[in-house]
């Protein structure tokens, strides 16, 4: 009986599944050969199978007085007969098949598909791209990537699959640096002052390194790091303003930029918002200091609705200011934020 699981053969499957993990996970010594249904699928059953690992079932819709009517080739599904037509259901979870892909091991239904887990092909080596083909199964395609033997002194690359050393790692390309390495801590570059180099600039002269940089002297170099000096011939020196992150040397600025070939900096806010404070930079470790102003100091609380505020005790103080007009008969106030007098009659002197 093909289209139905005998007991003999469920028995059979649930003991070669008593030594498999979670259904679709490895399985140790399970006959990958056994489909669960009575039949064998071996690599070379001529079936024909969907992304799913099931055929394509012809028996939906088939007219049918019983499940018998119903039977199935499908590894993974069991026919049965309702309303007098065949359906297709999902089998048992667990049945061992073959979802002919080399791609995948330990095949087992689930849900009513026959799934596999993806075959691992990796082969340790950083130096192949590892991966599964469908019609050939693990291949390992060399690249040309970067690797390391774990000298951290060395450079290397990957050629024909395997690693090579290419030279040191910490070579920087500046003949104004000296590159040392420690096994242990890596590169260490050391800035050099003094050997002769060239700095690519025709337009200077004895061109030397100084502090790890290659500089040379000359008449278009203006001293000005927010300008590119260069020598274009006839037409003399060059110097176009550049726009750089710079350091205009005061302490009390934030946020040096080249504008307009100058270095400016935005100057640091120390302001502690209490007008009764002197607020201050020091420009020599750029700390902010707010020094209380003398009692009776002139101050503005910011409130236009005050007058004669002056600070007392490092609190800016003042009286109400006079909105009267003498008139009995108006209701006098001040206008917060305007500041404005607003004179409304007053219901007392009304007939």
């Amino acid at each position: 009986m093909s289209g139905q699981f005998s007991n003999q053969n469920v028995s059979r499957n649930l003991t070669l599944l008593a030594v498999c993990a979670v259904v679709v996970t490895g399985c140790v010594g399970v006959d990958a050969s056994y489909s669960g249904d009575g039949t064998s699928h071996d690599g070379g059953d001529a079936t024909t199978y969907d992304q799913d690992g099931a055929p394509p079932s012809p028996i939906e819709g088939r007219p049918c007085t019983t499940d018998n009517d119903c039977q199935t080739d499908t590894p993974c599904g069991v026919g049965i007969c309702m309303e007098s037509k065949c359906r297709l259901q999902a089998g048992p979870n667990g049945f061992v098949c073959d979802d002919n892909d080399i791609c995948t091991l330990h095949d087992a239904c689930f849900q009513g598909a026959c799934v596999g887990s993806p075959v691992q092909c990796s082969d340790g080596n950083a130096c192949t791209l590892d991966a599964c083909d469908p019609k050939s199964g693990c291949v390992h395609a060399p690249t040309n990537q970067s690797c390391s033997d774990g000298d951290p002194c060395t450079a290397y690359k990957c050629a024909d699959g395997s690693c090579f050393a290419i030279g040191s790692a910490c070579e920087d390309g500046n003949p104004c640096t000296q590159e040392e390495c420690s096994g242990t801590l890596g590169c260490h570059t050391v800035a050099l002052s003094g050997p002769a180099c060239d700095d690519g600039n025709p337009c200077t002269l004895d061109d030397a390194c100084s502090f790890g940089a290659c500089k040379g002297g000359g008449l278009c170099d203006d001293d000005n790091a927010c300008t590119a000096d260069s020598c274009e011939g006839n037409d003399g020196c060059k110097h176009v303003n550049l726009t750089l992150i710079c350091s205009d040397g005061e302490a009390c600025t934030n946020f040096d930029t080249c504008v307009d070939g100058a270095c400016k900096g935005t100057p640091k806010t120390c302001d502690d918002g209490n007008p009764c404070t002197a607020d201050t930079c020091n420009a020599k470790n750029a700390t902010c200091t707010n020094t209380p102003i003398a009692d009776g100091g002139a101050c503005d609380d910011g409130n236009p609705c005050t007058a004669d505020t002056t600070c007392t005790n490092s609190v800016c103080k003042g009286s109400s200011k006079d909105c009267s007009d003498a008139d009995p008969c108006t209701d006098d106030k001040c206008l917060f934020p305007s500041g404005e007098c607003l004179h409304t009659p007053s219901f007392k002197c009304g007939k």
